[in-house]
């Protein structure tokens, strides 16, 4: 999904992982493993600056997991934060990355 910076989306992306794609969030799940993190991190609304965050679901469980600047949260939140970002432009561009190919069907999203 993808929103503009008032958080209404703008649109939305599919793909499949490649296999270097699949084996770099296999990596950075396994650090997520019985680590207990604060749904927060920071101040939200204390900065002007964007709130970042990372959703998963391990056990049946989804998490969302905020920070409200770089470097507060636990660097294995911000390892897959990074990860998100780097599949987040060849989705929103319909370009094919070493990590991530997006769906046939895909329209770009946003500014090209």
């Amino acid at each position: 999904m993808f929103a503009s910076i008032r958080g209404n989306v703008i649109g939305t992306a599919e793909g499949t992982l490649s296999r270097t794609g699949a084996a770099e969030l296999s990596g950075l799940a396994n650090e997520l493993t019985d680590r207990a993190f604060a749904p927060l991190y920071g101040c939200r609304g204390c900065t002007d600056a964007a709130v970042g965050f990372v959703r998963y679901a391990s056990g049946g469980t989804t998490r969302r997991i905020e920070w409200d600047r770089p470097g507060q949260a636990p660097l294995p939140l911000r390892e897959l934060f990074s990860f998100a970002m780097k599949i987040a432009r060849p989705l929103r561009l319909c370009r094919t990355s070493e990590l991530v190919r997006p769906a046939a069907e895909c329209e770009p999203v946003g500014h090209t």
